[in-house]
């Protein structure tokens, strides 16, 4: 399929998942397979000026300033990729470029008041008033970066982790550019031995035009690199104004100043749901939003028949009694009240403010048997880590395991059914769920802390509430120590929760499911439109290299 195809299809392209960067591959690609602009009869052919180029090295060795080139093997017929234009000619790219070696200049040898830019393997990395190369040149990373392509269009100094390149004559500086960047030089360097070597490259077959078609395709380049750029930053005008779409939508759910204005704000949110939330970022903020409506009591209609959260707390109240007097917990802590300032926000009749510890009967971290890793077993109880404990369940793949004994041992840090789980340092802090009716037994680290209710048929809104924006935060405004990435038992037992009647509860988790759902549908089609308009993309780049007798 010819050129055409490309040009036609250019914005589409561009607009497809990582269309842009494909694209400047593509040009780059269909550069230097002439397959960018149309050849001249009367350019003079690339075979002539790779003639010119080989009696100036052997100029320069006969006078001495270079050593004796060495002869890459000739060119099989099987190593040719594809076919080239009329005047074209393939080579070896040690037979037209040479990489020098850098030179080592260590920052406290370096002048920081020249002007002569000093290079890495990935750039510039300072200044010195000498330089090692006089004029322009291209630094390719050796070490480090190494494949990496810089062009200093001055005279500058090259470091022992680069090489330099200085093209000759017959050779667009440009174009020469062009050639360095379509070779992938950085895939030559993730073999056994770190870094590029140099003979690896020399071999490598590049596709000569003639000279002046070389400047064309330079110029063709620049331009629709430029063209690029335009759509890039239109792009990211695009996505930025879509986000802001939607976090609006968003932002005035979850601050509407009544529930019939945030119902209004719901029904518009649900009508455009498909177009607001079509990626990633927007699905991840419409789950934040329905759990922060969640505890705001903005989900679900209230029931004017429910029995008031208040009923709910006094017969906790008194079951806590009850297993202090039995024995089977300790003395309730008396918490102080929660202040008018403590509370983020107005909560509906018949929900009551309380401090998390308030129904808790038990609120402690686990801890790490004696001999760390040493003791765990192959065949025995789990023992749950951190890594365990995600917002949407326990991941139990990689799971440590400890022997029963133990297990027995660490009676403290024993899980039961209805417990909910808490990460309370590292990175993962806050990241919590509710411990499954079909994990019979289990342990926990000195990571994750156990909450245990009084009420356990309140687990699933607890969790609902520990992993809402809101607990989140007041999570990270709180933590302790030098790297404040440690949540205490005694700043927890003082959080501010608002408690539902315990039929809201149950609605409420309910509709979360149902709306979780729905996000997962919208995760699952934005992922297949992607997938879908990433496949066209990669067809269309099929269709411009292979003959039409192949497709």
């Amino acid at each position: 399929m010819d050129t055409a195809l490309f040009f036609e299809q250019f914005g589409y392209l561009a607009r497809s998942p990582d269309g842009v960067q494909k694209l400047r591959k593509l040009i780059l690609e269909l550069a230097v397979r002439g397959k960018l602009v149309p050849q001249d009869p009367d350019d003079e052919p690339a075979s002539e000026l790779l003639k010119r180029i080989e009696a100036e090295k052997q100029r320069l060795y006969e006078v001495g300033e270079i050593q004796r080139p060495k002869t890459p093997p000739p060119i099989k017929e099987d190593e040719i990729p594809h076919r080239l234009p009329h005047g074209w000619a393939w080579e070896r790219l040690g037979n037209i470029l040479t990489f020098e070696y850098g030179k080592s200049l260590p920052a406290k040898a370096r002048n920081d008041f020249g002007k002569v830019p000093v290079y890495g393997s990935n750039g510039v990395v300072g200044v010195h008033e000498e330089h090692l190369v006089a004029g322009r040149g291209i630094i390719i990373g050796r070490k480090g970066s190494a494949g990496a392509i810089n062009v200093s269009l001055e005279s500058f100094w090259a470091t022992d982790v680069t090489y330099y390149v200085v093209p000759p004559n017959d050779l667009y500086f440009d174009y020469t550019v062009l050639i360095l960047k379509s070779l992938s030089l950085e895939d030559l360097s993730k073999g056994i031995k770190p870094g590029l070597n140099r003979n690896e490259a020399y071999v490598l077959l590049v596709a000569i035009p003639p000279f002046a078609e070389q400047q064309r395709i330079v110029a063709k380049v620049d331009e629709l690199m430029q063209l690029c750029d335009q759509l890039e930053e239109e792009q990211a005008q695009c996505d930025h104004l879509h986000e802001r779409a939607a976090k609006s939508t968003l932002f005035h759910l979850t601050n509407a100043s009544s529930k019939s204005e945030a119902r209004q704000y719901w029904q518009y949110a649900e009508q455009y749901f498909p177009e607001l939330f079509d990626r990633a970022t927007t699905v991840e903020d419409l789950r934040a939003t329905i759990l922060q409506l969640a505890v705001q009591g903005r989900l679900v209609p209230q029931n004017p028949d429910d029995e008031p959260a208040s009923e709910l707390l006094k017969r906790i109240e008194e079951e806590k009694q009850r297993l202090y007097q039995a024995g089977e917990m300790k003395k309730p802590e008396r918490l102080p009240p929660l202040k008018d300032d403590e509370k983020p926000y107005e909560i509906p009749q018949g929900w009551e403010w309380i401090r998390l510890g308030a129904v808790m009967k038990q609120m402690g971290a686990g801890s790490t048997p004696l001999g760390g890793r040493k003791v765990y077993v192959e065949d025995g109880i789990p023992f749950l880590r951190s890594q365990n404990v995600w917002n949407d369940g326990l991941y139990l793949d990689d799971v440590a395991r400890i022997s029963i004994k133990t297990h027995e041992k660490m009676g403290r840090t024993h899980v039961m059914q209805g417990d909910v789980l808490l990460n309370i340092t590292g990175a993962s802090i806050g990241r919590s769920c509710t411990v499954p009716s079909h994990l019979l037994e289990a342990n926990v680290s000195q990571h994750v802390a156990i909450l245990r209710l009084i009420d356990t048929r309140m687990a699933e809104y607890l969790h609902v509430c520990i992993i809402s924006p809101i607990f989140q935060k007041t999570i990270m405004d709180v933590q302790v120590g030098v790297s404040r990435e440690g949540l205490s038992m005694t700043r927890l037992r003082l959080f501010p929760f608002a408690v539902p009647p315990q039929a809201e509860q149950r609605r409420i988790v309910s509709k979360i499911n149902e709306l979780n759902q729905l996000c997962d549908q919208l995760e699952v089609e934005a992922n297949h439109r992607r997938e879908l308009s990433g496949r066209l993309l990669d067809s269309i780049i099929y269709h411009l290299f292979e003959p039409a007798a192949e497709i």
